[in-house]
């Protein structure tokens, strides 16, 4: 299963993320106390600091590059991390079988799933599910029996010519749903 897996990568980006910031930390903590170990400190506050013993000590400059350079690797690291997160956050998967799906599939290719297609523009006369126009102001789509006000995929059916079960509509011969009461009808 798809979305399983992108879960099992985000949890290993999680977790490799809080030990590159742990590692980080440690070596700015590291930094930091080799810098104030080798700098002489004026008796004066107001005098300005030596730091000539950072750079005529080649141990101590070796060891402060090395830092440095980590620090650099660890954020440029960190940055993919977040990138590669976003990447999984934004593919989407088929709700019934977990496969990953593109954006402007209607099918899952998978296991066949009708998928709801949310777009950003929504075209309040048109099904978000089919595509198709609303033939009324009912809560179900009378092609795919969508309901307006959720985000839940029904199944489709054929359309057929018929009266609804539930309340007695006179129904348009291809829809499956009642437009009025949303009760599916019996093939």
């Amino acid at each position: 299963m798809a979305s399983r897996i992108i879960e099992e990568k985000k949890g290993k980006l999680a977790n490799e993320e809080k030990e590159l910031q742990r590692k980080m930390q440690a070596d700015c903590a590291a930094l930091g106390w080799l810098v104030s170990s080798n700098i002489s400190n004026p008796s004066d506050v107001q005098s300005d600091i030596d730091f000539s013993g950072l750079m005529n000590d080649a141990e101590v400059h070796k060891q402060l590059n090395e830092l440095l350079i980590s620090i650099k690797k660890q954020s440029m690291r960190l940055e993919e991390i977040k990138r590669e997160t976003e990447e999984l956050e934004a593919l989407k998967t088929c709700p019934k079988c977990g496969n990953i799906v593109g954006e402007d599939e209607l099918f899952c290719a998978s296991c066949g799933e009708r998928l709801v297609k949310m777009t950003a523009n929504v075209d309040e006369n048109v099904c978000p599910q089919c595509g198709k126009p609303k033939k009324s102001d009912g809560a179900f789509c009378v092609f795919c029996g969508f309901r307006f006000n959720s985000q839940e995929p029904q199944k489709m059916e054929a359309p057929k010519e018929r009266t609804c079960v539930k309340c007695g509509t006179k129904l348009p011969d291809d829809v499956v749903f009642c437009h009025v009461c949303g009760c599916k009808q019996p093939e």
